[in-house]
């Protein structure tokens, strides 16, 4: 199902396979020494997130983050999501009945810190990720609900299992 989901977004959005193959060394450099959280994030997921923020360029792109445990494998995107170069806006009544990992949101304009807005959304969820170009592994950030940046590792994680096979420092 996670999968089948990035998989209809990577046709959306014409990415390529986000099969775990060809993995690279993803990470966020800026993060370290930051708080820490229970959550990490897989690897294709954040490949996946990645894309999908250079593709949506001049447009912001804004969805939510599920997670596996503590692994934030999957990218939920809200129907009647309104997107411009400046903003998005989630329709909250189209949310699922389910507890929410987080947000990822991308910030064209390449800034990678949070706005007043975005602090009020970061309410939803544990960890935020803001996205900015040049939409690469050194090009985003993680913050808690409070806007406080925060360190979210990267995983490698099969997906076809659900095991979460090492962790990256």
């Amino acid at each position: 199902m996670i999968r089948s989901i990035m998989s209809a977004f990577g046709e959306l959005f014409n990415i390529g396979n986000f099969s775990g193959k060809n993995k690279k060394n993803i990470g966020n450099e800026t993060n370290k020494g930051k708080a820490e959280t229970d959550y990490v994030i897989a690897s294709d997921t954040l490949e996946f997130i990645l894309e999908v923020c250079k593709k949506s360029d001049p447009y912001e792109f804004g969805a939510l983050l599920e997670s596996s445990g503590n692994v934030i494998t999957n990218v939920i995107y809200l129907p009647g999501t309104d997107a411009t170069e400046e903003s998005v806006r989630f329709s909250l009544h189209m949310m699922p009945n389910m507890k929410s990992a987080g947000t990822i949101h991308s910030h064209p304009s390449g800034a990678l810190r949070p706005s007043k807005q975005d602090l009020i959304f970061f309410k939803n969820g544990e960890v935020n990720i803001i996205v900015g170009q040049p939409y690469s592994v050194n090009s985003w950030k993680a913050f808690d609900r409070y806007g406080n940046p925060i360190d979210l590792k990267v995983v490698d994680y099969n997906f076809e299992d659900g095991i979460n096979n090492d962790y990256r420092y």
